[in-house]
């Protein structure tokens, strides 16, 4: 019998927003709003500029492990 961990339990497990946020894109407020409410442990961005990364910074204050790809 293989030993899983409990479904229930969040120490073996992580939370993880994708986001395409397409370049023209330009409503960071809401991505924002989102990040804040599901309070993921991993944020990431796909399709995002200079624009954005300079828009995502306030995560930077509770999120200070960044890895950018240019």
């Amino acid at each position: 019998m293989s030993k899983r961990a409990d479904p229930r339990s969040k120490a073996d497990r992580f939370a993880l927003i994708a986001a395409n946020v397409l370049g023209p894109n330009r409503d960071a407020a809401a991505f924002l709003r989102i990040v804040e409410k599901h309070d993921p442990d991993l944020v990431l961005t796909l399709e995002s500029d200079a624009w954005w990364e300079a828009a995502l910074e306030p995560l930077e204050r509770t999120r200070p492990h960044t890895i950018r790809c240019r």
